[in-house]
């Protein structure tokens, strides 16, 4: 696995609009895949490689005197890189880091426990149901 940034908008699209993972990360918007363009400014985006090929991406992007964190692993490569990839992101940057688990997602919810996320007191967003945690 290699990890490195992207700034490739053809790469990003690949990851961000896949049917694995285009649903559920739009935020119930309405957006349709074929108009979806991902936000290039004030957004820093790291790929996870097999070879040339791209099968992961991690966004961050400033929140709340941080850095919200959104990493998406296609689902054919989970197993084999998935919580590696999602560690390795996470730890790479040295600031404060945020990411929202939906409710439903009892898998990311302890992913994110075991790489040292904590939930932060009244941070359920209830319209959304999601949960917002910080790393510690």
């Amino acid at each position: 696995m290699i990890i490195e940034e992207t700034n490739n908008p053809e790469e990003i699209k690949s990851i961000l609009c896949h049917k694995d993972i285009f649903d559920l990360s739009r935020d119930n918007k309405k957006v349709n895949v074929e108009d979806f363009e991902p936000p290039m400014d004030n957004v820093f985006y790291v790929g996870g490689y097999e070879g040339n090929k791209i099968f992961a991406l991690s966004c961050f992007h400033q929140f709340k005197g941080g850095l919200k964190f959104h990493p998406h692993v296609l689902k054919s490569h989970r197993q084999r890189y998935g919580r590696e990839f999602v560690q390795y992101t996470a730890s790479m940057l040295k600031c404060i880091l945020y990411i929202e688990i939906p409710e439903k997602r009892k898998d990311l919810f302890n992913l994110a426990k075991k790489l040292g996320f904590d939930s932060l007191a009244n941070n359920k967003d209830q319209a959304n149901h999601k949960i917002l945690m910080r790393l510690v």
